[in-house]
């Protein structure tokens, strides 16, 4: 699943699971939550700061 949400085919790999194991459903959906979570997190929050203190390193203006 981690290669499947990478390449951005997460929705055909979950729609081939629920064919061969329909009991892991409810682990690999609460698995894409935590993934698309923590890829928010990533946006808002680790991003900017890295590019201010690039831009401070660089002793430009944030962009």
């Amino acid at each position: 699943m981690i290669y499947a949400t990478l390449f951005g085919i997460a929705d055909k790999v979950i729609e081939q699971f629920k064919k061969v194991y329909p009991e892991r459903i409810p682990e690999i959906e609460t698995y894409n939550r935590n993934v698309i979570i923590a890829n928010s997190y990533h946006r808002s929050v680790y991003r900017p700061s890295q590019r201010a203190i690039q831009a401070r390193r660089a002793g430009g203006v944030i962009i």
